[in-house]
C-alpha cells in the first residue's frame, strides 16, 4: 500500500515526462531526480522529480499524470541491458524514501 504525504497538486507539479535526444541520465543536473529512462538509438526518455525548474532547451518537458508517478517506482521485470527501458529504483519503498528527501517534492 502506498500513502501520500502532502499535496497532490503539489506531487504532480513537480514530476515531469523529458524527452530529447539520447543522453545519459546521470548528466542531468543534481536536483533532477530519475525515475525511469528509455531509450531508442537517438532519442532518450526520462521521468524525473525536481523541485526546480528544467533549463536545458534540449529536453521537450510534458506533464506527468497521478498514474504516471504512482506506477513509476512499481518493479517490473528484470530488463536486460538493451532493453528500451530501465528502472531505476528496485522498489516503491526505495523511490518513496528517497523521495521524501526532496525539499518541496
Amino acid at each position: 500500500m502506498l500513502h501520500v504525504v502532502g499535496d497532490i497538486d503539489d506531487l504532480v507539479a513537480c514530476h515531469h515526462r523529458l524527452t530529447g535526444p539520447r543522453r545519459d541520465p546521470d548528466t542531468l543536473p543534481a536536483g533532477q531526480h530519475v525515475l525511469t529512462a528509455g531509450h531508442t538509438d537517438r532519442q532518450t526518455t526520462l521521468l524525473v522529480r525536481t523541485d526546480t525548474a528544467v533549463h536545458d532547451p534540449t529536453w521537450t518537458i510534458g506533464p506527468l499524470g497521478r498514474e504516471d508517478i504512482v506506477l513509476a517506482p512499481m518493479p517490473g521485470p528484470r530488463l536486460d541491458q538493451n532493453s528500451a527501458v530501465s528502472p531505476r529504483h528496485s522498489s516503491p519503498e526505495n523511490f518513496f524514501a528517497r523521495a521524501g528527501q526532496a525539499r518541496t517534492c
